[in-house]
């Protein structure tokens, strides 16, 4: 999962807090065609990937093989910026919809807003076109960074709703070995 703030400009600093933080808070619904699919990952990125939860990890970790808890011993480095300089977890931001507000109706009651960061109207930061306009900017600008590393955009495929999209970021995945 990526920080939508972050996919949208990815030059903003790190550390800077990200737009409705909350994680138990009710936010906007989970929209099933945001998701990327068809991603693949190497060895080593999976490894990298697991690397970073093991660190992350506040007391504990799991695996379902014993070698799996030591990540680092398959990874080039342990330092943290260099564990990868081609945005290892960075989706393809050719295939990221970037929508806005989402409004919902019931048979009784009054309808729900929500903006894309899961706000709602009463919220100060409710929809500000001046960060939407620079996040428009920046998402394009990284978008062109993007193909420049990696090549043009994977074959787009029709999904239902009809709409052409490029979904995910394809890399080659090295064997995986069987399991004992």
């Amino acid at each position: 999962m990526t920080n939508l703030a972050w996919v949208r400009n990815s030059y903003q600093r790190p550390g800077d807090l990200r737009p409705n933080p909350y994680p138990l808070r009710a936010g906007r619904p989970f929209d099933w065609r945001e998701v990327q699919i068809g991603r693949e990952l190497s060895e080593i990125e999976v490894n990298q990937v697991n690397f970073i939860i093991k660190r992350r990890a506040m007391r504990y970790i799991a695996a379902g093989a014993e070698e799996w808890l030591y990540p680092e011993r398959k990874i080039p480095t342990e330092h943290w910026r260099k564990l990868d300089d081609r945005y290892l977890l960075m989706p393809d931001p050719r295939a990221v919809i970037f929508s806005g507000e989402m409004i919902m109706s019931f048979k009784t009651g009054p309808p729900l807003r929500y903006d894309e960061y899961g706000r709602v109207p009463s919220d100060r930061s409710f929809v500000e076109k001046r960060v939407s306009d620079m996040e428009w900017r920046t998402h394009l600008r990284f978008q062109g960074e993007f193909a420049r590393i990696f090549g043009p955009a994977p074959p787009r495929t029709v999904v239902p709703d009809g709409q052409d999209r490029s979904r995910g970021r394809r890399l080659r995945m090295s064997p995986i070995p069987p399991q004992p």
